[in-house]
């Protein structure tokens, strides 16, 4: 009997996974949605004349990295490798560019390329984009909520990760440790602190770094 498996780069998210997902995916909408961003949402698949005009007929992801195929009318089609060409076109198309836009998208890409860790042929990306202003200030605006995203969410994504293997291989109490930094994220949201969250973050970060080194010594000692 045939057993299917997942096609190659193509990974399950299983629910012990999922959950993690849907903590960044929430902090990092609600960042935005505070920052006056709109969700718009885009088709998996387009044009495959709409990427080769905007990232490049003779770029690697074009000429290689692509999944494209015909439909039954002869057009040729393609699984969007990024958000960008898509939301662009979304706009255009539906005349958004009488007023200024500010815009985020949340979705699994394809690229064909070898699959490796954290890297796979669908991952997921959360894209922001910016219309109708002339100005350096939405520059500033995305740069500032990239800050926010590395030190903040992901952050707390990894420190979660860190203090799981804390309690399952170090110290059982840092369980309780994990729960009060979850409500120190939440209240610092709910208040629009971003300052205290950038740097709660940060601390996150390095300190999640510090429990992995002495997760991994520990792990090698052992297989000594």
């Amino acid at each position: 009997m045939t057993q299917y498996r997942s096609v190659r780069g193509m990974v399950d998210i299983l629910p012990e996974d999922s959950c993690h997902w849907q903590r960044l995916e929430a902090v990092a909408t609600g960042v935005l949605q505070r920052y006056g961003y709109q969700e718009i949402r885009l088709p998996l698949i387009e044009a495959t004349t709409l990427f080769a005009r905007s990232i490049g007929e003779v770029t690697d992801i074009v000429e290689k990295e692509m999944y494209t195929f015909e439909d039954r009318n002869g057009d040729g089609l393609a699984l969007r490798p990024e958000g960008t060409a898509g939301c662009v076109r979304a706009v255009v198309q539906h005349n958004l560019l009488q007023t200024p836009q500010k815009l985020w998208y949340l979705g699994p890409m394809f690229r064909y390329e070898r699959p490796q860790k954290g890297r796979q042929r669908q991952f997921h990306q959360l894209g922001v984009e910016g219309f109708g202003v002339a100005t350096p200030d939405l520059d500033s605006e995305l740069i500032l909520l990239s800050s926010l995203g590395i030190f903040g969410f992901f952050g707390q994504l990894y420190m979660t990760k860190a203090f799981q293997n804390a309690e399952a291989h170090m110290v059982a109490p840092f369980k309780y440790v994990e729960v009060i930094f979850t409500l120190l994220f939440g209240v610092f949201i709910l208040q629009e602190n971003y300052e205290l969250l950038h740097l709660v973050g940060t601390f996150l970060v390095i300190v999640s770094l510090v429990f992995n080194v002495l997760y991994k010594t520990r792990l090698n000692k052992k297989a000594t």
